[in-house]
């Protein structure tokens, strides 16, 4: 069972309790009034029931992935069903993993084992999708 706590005012935890651990990989939302905006996105074992929190939260325009371990952006390809047109920013390096997930699956499922195992193969993100963040300093 997935919990979704609005933690401020249109700001949500969404607790994706993977394996049925409870508080051990969140995401979070925020409904800007014109979309929704996603940061990370779960494992992919959790990616249908991170589907179903998000929309009863509205559309879902940008995700923002912080790095790609599995735990992180795993789950992030089920959301482009839910608008094609979805932007997903990564740091650069993590561009070309997006849309070939097992470039990481398989070092960390080998690395992780059955924690590996229980959070799944990465959802394969369009490339169209995919977007680079970019440094700005000063």
């Amino acid at each position: 069972m997935v919990r979704t706590i609005e933690v401020m005012n249109n700001v949500y935890q969404i607790d994706l309790e993977p394996g049925g651990f409870s508080n051990l990989v969140s995401v979070y939302a925020i409904n800007t009034g014109r979309g929704v905006i996603v940061f990370e996105g779960g494992p992919a074992v959790s990616s249908n029931d991170l589907r179903n929190a998000l929309m009863r939260l509205g559309n879902v325009t940008h995700v923002f992935i912080t790095h790609v371990h599995i735990d992180h952006y795993g789950g992030t390809g089920a959301l482009a069903g839910l608008n094609p047109n979805i932007e997903v920013y990564v740091h650069p390096r993590g561009l070309k993993v997006l849309p070939n997930p097992d470039i990481i699956w398989v070092p960390a499922r080998e690395a992780m084992g059955w924690l590996g195992e229980l959070y799944g193969r990465p959802l394969e993100i369009p490339g169209r999708n995919a977007r680079e963040t970019r440094t700005v300093i000063g």
